[in-house]
């Protein structure tokens, strides 16, 4: 987002991915930073474990986003960390608009973070367990039918990189809001939802659950 501005991610296995970028900043009516992305329709959401962030400008930021394109000043909603306040949600509501800080949570990292749009709305929750969540924000945000869904990073300063880690990033329909279970797989549907649970065995036409899954099959 924005010009000249680098970045990389590193998928580190078991759900980790290392994001690291630079940008001066997610304020005020234009924007400079990192995003790592994918398209989500007109309803659906984002979320993820943001377990660490490292940065040292006040306005170093790392956390979810959607947003409308990949313009600088394009309208986006935010939740996540930010050096000078903490956890908080932030949006543009319309493209060239101001910015929007809404809400500060004193919360120690890791936290889960999510971001729900439905129709013209964004809901901006926060999680310490991944079960239990918590509204801290709401707000109408004018994005379009094609929406960018991901984790975003910004150094908050003309010069320097920021690192964020995230844990189980996931985006899709409503209704994701779990806690992945170490060392099983992730079944991910047609129509976005997510299913974690052990298989017991699988071929081309059906996948076999384990566990407390058992005698449960997923048609291929």
């Amino acid at each position: 987002i924005g010009t000249a501005v680098e970045g990389k991610v590193t998928e580190e296995g078991g759900g980790t991915w290392v994001v690291q970028g630079g940008g001066r900043g997610i304020q005020g009516a234009s924007d400079s930073a990192f995003l790592v992305h994918q398209r989500l329709g007109s309803s659906g959401q984002i979320l993820g474990r943001l377990d660490a962030f490292e940065g040292t400008s006040a306005e170093a930021m790392g956390g979810i986003m959607l947003r409308d394109n990949l313009g600088e000043a394009a309208a986006y909603a935010f939740v996540g960390y930010r050096v000078g306040s903490g956890l908080c949600f932030q949006y543009r509501q319309i493209a060239s608009g101001m910015t929007m800080r809404v809400t500060n949570v004193v919360q120690p990292l890791p936290a889960w973070l999510r971001l729900n749009r439905v129709g013209g709305a964004v809901i901006a929750e926060l999680s310490r367990d991944g079960r239990d969540w918590q509204t801290i924000g709401r707000a109408n945000v004018n994005l379009g039918q094609a929406v960018r869904a991901g984790m975003v990073v910004s150094a908050g300063a003309e010069q320097g990189t920021v690192t964020a880690r995230f844990a189980s990033p996931a985006v899709g329909a409503r209704g994701m809001g779990y806690v992945a279970a170490t060392g099983y797989p992730r079944l991910l549907f047609r129509n976005g939802s997510v299913l974690v649970a052990p298989v017991e065995s699988a071929d081309e036409s059906v996948v076999r659950l384990g566990g407390a899954w058992s005698g449960a099959m997923v048609s291929v």
